[in-house]
């Protein structure tokens, strides 16, 4: 009875599903087609922050004073951590695009970094911050958003077969 418990508690926990990078050696592990990457659901692995900013500037004239009205404004966008999102379609065996809401231009470019996980792109890079196109607009990433990756959930389940058979042992037979 207590192997049949223990057994149950190991089959119980190597059920457990985590979050993982989703790497190039997973992908090629598994054999995962495009069509397959469509129905697999993908997580941001770090908050992802856009912002993209502006101002104006006007002058006038009133009672014989300049008056300069500066006006600044910001936009962001933010991704949070473990975001659901999916893959719109790939560009190649190195990238995706990835959508985060319905919409057009509302996504986001993936791509094998040099570890092999699927990380943000950008048209350029600033450290870990980079300049992306986003609802057809252009954004910068902050925060080190630009080291966000896409993660998924592996969940391994692990079948042990045990069959167990007691010898009672064999005596001779009297005459």
């Amino acid at each position: 009875m207590k192997n049949l418990l223990l057994f149950l508690c190991v089959l119980i926990a190597s059920c457990a599903s985590n979050k993982v990078p989703f790497t190039s050696d997973l992908k090629e592990q598994y054999g995962i087609s495009e069509s397959t990457m469509k129905k697999i659901q993908f997580y941001t692995s770090k908050e992802i922050v856009l912002m993209q900013s502006g101002g104006e500037s006007s002058m006038q004239t009133f009672e014989g004073k300049i008056l300069v009205n500066n006006t600044a404004r910001q936009n962001r966008i933010v991704i949070p951590k473990n975001t659901p999102c999916t893959i719109e379609r790939t560009l190649d065996s190195t990238r995706v695009i990835v959508a985060f809401e319905y919409g057009e231009g509302k996504i986001l470019l993936f791509g094998v970094n040099a570890i092999g996980t699927y990380s943000l792109l950008a048209k350029k890079w600033a450290g870990r911050d980079g300049v992306v196109e986003y609802n057809n607009s252009t954004y910068k990433t902050i925060n080190g958003s630009g080291s966000a990756m896409l993660n998924v959930k592996l969940k391994k389940l692990n079948q042990y077969r045990n069959r167990e058979r007691v010898i009672t042992g064999r005596k001779i037979k009297q005459a």
